[in-house]
């Protein structure tokens, strides 16, 4: 049996559930050593490995998750993602992305209508951790442009940055997780209009609530909207949006990449 064949017919038993290790290709057998533990017991323990690490890559992004639901809950779940969406890198700390899409599907988790919502922050925030450096923008970069070229330029979000929309109070949930002899459940039936930037400008994570307008305004210019459009597009939906204060509250914040890194 050719190397390559061994090498993935392997990878994708170690990525399906026990029960399918049965299926196997009769040639891999020849690959083992014959001794007193049969080649099906022993593929079991490299399969348990795998997803076991796996795993506890998917509860190491997801603490918050595994808190609302159980450690048994999050197991299974994270096992059912594993076997649907395998890894296609090499870096553990990468895995994870599409868990709040794949919660939306997962049945047992139907009437926690807020969990995927709650996924996603937790990988924004691991997103922003390990996010690439980049230089920010410097505080007089907009001054030097000419002011009939301002409303053309491109002004890119940080590749830390996330911007997250949701109906459920994410922070108050995080709070309650964190701290739950200390605060009551947040109400999750009224309608909380959450809107975040999770952002890491230097050593930290930061997490930044954010207006309606300063929101809609980010998720323009991250879509690549010039400027003028985005500022034009923001006050036609909030007449009273201030975009001078918002233009030097988040070049203070350092939510914006350098000009160069735009080009």
């Amino acid at each position: 049996m050719r190397l390559n064949k061994v090498q993935t017919t392997f990878k994708e038993l170690m990525l399906k559930p026990v029960k399918n290790l049965e299926e196997y290709d009769g040639e891999l057998l020849g690959v083992f050593e014959k001794n007193d533990i049969s080649p099906h017991d022993r593929l079991k323990v490299y399969h348990n490995n795998v997803v076991g690490s796996l795993t506890e890559a998917i509860r190491a992004t997801y603490p918050l998750i595994e808190n609302l639901v159980g450690e048994d809950f999050i197991k299974t779940m994270a096992r059912a993602f594993i076997f649907d969406h395998p890894p296609s890198g090499g870096c553990l700390h990468e895995y994870g992305a599409g868990f709040d899409e794949f919660i939306k599907s997962y049945e047992p988790a139907k009437s926690l209508p807020y969990l995927p919502d709650m996924a996603t922050f937790e990988f924004a925030t691991n997103t922003a951790y390990y996010a690439p450096n980049d230089n920010a923008l410097p505080t007089d970069a907009l001054a030097q442009i000419p002011p009939e070229n301002l409303g053309k330029t491109l002004l890119s979000l940080r590749p830390s940055a996330t911007l997250i929309s949701s109906r459920y109070p994410i922070l108050g949930i995080q709070e309650f997780c964190n701290n739950p002899d200390q605060n009551d459940p947040p109400d999750l039936e009224i309608n909380h209009q959450t809107t975040l930037l999770i952002i890491r400008p230097q050593l930290e994570v930061n997490i930044l609530p954010l207006a309606q307008d300063e929101y809609l305004t980010l998720t323009l210019l991250k879509q690549k909207m010039p400027l003028g459009n985005a500022i034009e597009k923001t006050l036609t939906a909030h007449t009273n949006f201030d975009f001078t204060a918002f233009l030097q509250k988040h070049i203070a914040l350092e939510t914006f990449s350098s000009l160069a890194a735009n080009t």
